[in-house]
């Protein structure tokens, strides 16, 4: 369940997002532990634009315009 859980969250567009916005990772309680890499970023970055992809795949399958709220 926690693998399952953590899978999730790490692919979560918000968690990539912070990953590219901050500096730091943090631990459970707020204390900056690790600094995020270039290569964290770059991976983010890339996963980020495949699921913009795909969204607006979704989004252009059943023509409905996109948000800009979203992605």
């Amino acid at each position: 369940m926690i693998r399952y859980t953590l899978a999730f969250y790490t692919r979560w567009h918000k968690y990539l997002k912070a990953l590219v916005d901050e500096t730091h990772r943090h631990n459970l309680q707020g204390e900056p532990i690790e600094e995020i890499t270039q290569t964290d970023k770059a991976y983010a970055l890339e996963k980020l634009k495949h699921l913009k992809e795909r969204y607006n795949a979704r989004l252009k399958a059943k023509k409905v315009k996109p948000s800009k709220e979203t992605l």
